[in-house]
């Protein structure tokens, strides 16, 4: 289907509305005008046919005088060649008449042809009557054809085509029946001669004249039931029937019978009163007729009028309604644009007027509708934006803060761990220096072998608590620096923790361990310390012992078993630093690769939080483009211009609290 209108569509795009209106009313109009200019065209035909069939009948009764003069000179010549020598004065006066038809060129052409035939000498009268009813015949002809042509002969109202047949043809026949009896009778009772066949033929012409008489009186009733108004008419042809019908009786009596003869003259002039009822009541039917028509083409224009106002009239209201549509569509088109581009503006408060019950108006409404919950929304969306900014601005400070702070510790760490290394190397040389020193003590030992046996419990005694004491110093030294430094270690991470929030749980976990770990050395350096006080009591009876063993192996017993117990102590104590410190060393390693990477974090999260903050700056910045209806919704007493200005459900998501750190 769009296939088939596309090219349509794609024309009626390219115009305006109101050019789209015009060619809908052109669409419509010249249809429109088409089918008026039909139904004007036939009911004017209608006009002209009526027009027509008044002009024929005018031109049918200025031939019927015509035919009336061409009976009534038949009739005289008729008589005066059968021997009435009375009646040359009005044969005259007849001719002088039928002169002034000449100036029609029809009826010239008749009478030039009845001339020609009655100019011979010594004709007949048979051939003379016979000239005549020759002419009146070609007359009557020729209305014939124009009653044809004009269609009155064939109206189809029924009432027209039977006063249409009354005037043209009953009536006009009935009254040549009544000529020619008038004529010949009269004749023959003037010479009492009758022509061969002449009394037949008026006998013949009896009996049809009673025929017609007949169908005279049936058409007239038949007319009278149609049309009341014909009832004078019917009582005037149902005399002049009665009338005719006595001439013929007449005739019969003194022309066929010839019984009760009185003249010729007394029997024409009977004729020719007969003959004037018929053309009266001839007349009659004709004015009947022509009121008739007169009517119907009166009614046919009136109606016409009536059908061009209708039309005028119906097309100004269509105009009318037509504008009125127009002048509404476009205005809610320009509010919809204007209501559009205002929203595209960001103008959310500007109002939409509503003013009817149309797709349009439904339209506006739906668009005000949207306005009003895209207002909602912009209004949530910034309130959103603002916090998100506040909280981003937060989190991009603290995180700055906090990547600042993890890498001045990953650069301790680095430090302490590049101190440990020194550290761990410096204790390795000691630990070949203490195997050199080793060595020299042994080789003196071997010396000072024999006093140390006198001396040997009692140096096994002070060993074993010397050893013991050295070495619970040592190891309290190393707990209290190990100690010391972790819990610093740990304090500083726990702080860091705190402050990395819920990033730095875990790291805060490990803190933690270590404080506890740091705590548990203090605790054991106490117990060792008491156990150094009992050492000391043990170590001051030894002391009372070798005081006692004597003096002369006291310096070198002294100072042999000081320095192998030294020794002893020094390599022990290195091997346990060493192995202490190597724990260290892993555990600083492992601290520096975890404080690297929680600074590579950090400087993302920080990145991030600086990202955070731009796009929550952007957004806000965008939506700071919207105007929406609360700003300015003050300004209209009447809310419902709005729209639906009523309070709708915030939208899905749209909780200003969901953050844990607005709650």
């Amino acid at each position: 289907m769009n296939t088939l209108f596309s090219p349509a569509i794609r024309l009626a795009r390219r115009f305006h509305i109101a050019h789209k209106v015009s060619f809908i009313a052109i669409a419509f109009a010249i249809p429109l005008l088409i089918v008026v200019g039909l139904l004007i065209a036939e009911m004017n035909q209608g006009v002209r046919a009526a027009s027509e069939k008044l002009d024929a009948l005018t031109s049918i009764q200025q031939q019927e005088k015509l035919v009336l003069t061409l009976s009534g000179l038949r009739s005289l010549q008729h008589r005066q060649i059968m021997g009435n020598k009375e009646l040359s004065d009005s044969i005259r006066q007849s001719e002088q008449a039928l002169a002034a038809f000449a100036e029609n060129e029809s009826t010239k052409a008749i009478l030039t042809t009845l001339q020609q035939s009655i100019r011979q000498e010594n004709i007949k009268a048979p051939a003379l009557f016979a000239a005549y009813t020759k002419a009146i015949n070609t007359v009557r002809e020729q209305q014939a054809s124009i009653a044809q042509q004009s269609k009155l002969s064939l109206d189809s109202d029924a009432m027209n085509h039977s006063l249409a047949s009354l005037s043209l043809q009953a009536l006009p026949a009935l009254r040549e029946k009544v000529d020619v009896m008038a004529a010949r009778g009269a004749a023959y009772i003037d010479s009492g001669l009758f022509e061969a066949g002449e009394d037949v033929m008026l006998n013949s012409l009896s009996m049809q004249a009673q025929v017609d008489i007949a169908q005279l009186l049936q058409t007239s009733s038949t007319l009278k039931e149609h049309d009341a108004a014909f009832a004078a008419d019917h009582e005037q042809i149902q005399k002049t029937s009665e009338l005719t019908r006595r001439f013929f009786e007449r005739a019969k009596d003194e022309v066929l019978a010839s019984v009760n003869q009185t003249s010729g003259k007394e029997f024409s002039e009977a004729g020719a009163q007969v003959l004037g009822a018929l053309q009266q009541t001839q007349q009659q039917t004709e004015q009947q007729l022509t009121g008739r028509l007169t009517q119907e083409q009166t009614a046919l224009q009136l109606r016409m009028l009536e059908i061009v106002a209708g039309i005028i009239i119906l097309t100004l209201i269509a105009a009318y309604l037509l504008v009125g549509m127009y002048l509404a569509f476009s205005a809610d088109i320009r509010q919809l644009t204007h209501s559009l581009q205002e929203t595209a503006a960001g103008n959310l408060y500007d109002p939409v007027s509503i003013r009817g019950q149309d797709e349009l108006s439904a339209l506006l409404r739906a668009i005000a509708d949207m306005r009003h919950g895209l207002s909602q929304m912009v209004e949530n969306i910034r309130q959103s934006a603002q916090e998100i900014d506040t909280i981003a601005h937060e989190i991009h400070q603290e995180n700055t803060d906090l990547a600042e702070r993890t890498a001045s510790q990953a650069d301790s760490v680095q430090k302490t761990s590049s101190a440990i290394s020194e550290l761990t190397s410096s204790t390795q040389e000691n630990a070949a220096n203490l195997a050199q020193a080793n060595a020299v003590i042994a080789g003196t030992a071997t010396q000072v072998q024999e006093g140390l046996n006198v001396m040997r419990s009692a140096i096994e005694s002070m060993q074993s608590v010397t050893h013991s004491a050295n070495l619970i110093s040592d190891i309290i030294n190393v707990m209290d620096g190990i100690a010391f430094q972790t819990n610093i270690l740990a304090l500083n991470a726990a702080v860091e923790a705190a402050r990395a929030g819920q990033e730095g749980r875990g790291f805060a976990v490990v803190a933690s361990e270590v404080r506890s770990l740091a705590q548990r050395s203090a605790e054991a350096a106490k117990e060792i310390k008491q156990l150094i006080d009992r050492s000391g009591q043990a170590i001051s009876r030894g002391n009372d012992m070798i005081e006692a063993a004597g003096s002369s192996m006291s310096t070198i017993a002294t100072d042999v078993a000081q320095v192998s117990a030294l020794i002893e102590q020094i390599a022990g104590a290195g091997r346990e630093q060493s192995a202490g410190i190597s724990s260290v060393n892993e555990t600083i390693a492992s601290i520096d690769s975890i404080t690297q990477h929680n600074a590579s974090l950090v400087s993302e999260a920080a990145r991030s939080a600086a990202q955070l903050e731009s796009e929550a700056a952007a957004l806000s910045a965008a939506i700071s483009a919207f105007r929406p209806a609360s700003e300015h919704i003050h300004q209209y007493e009447n809310p419902s211009v709005y729209g639906a200005m009523k309070k709708k459900p915030a939208l899905a998501g749209a909780n200003h609290n969901s953050n844990p750190r607005l709650a």
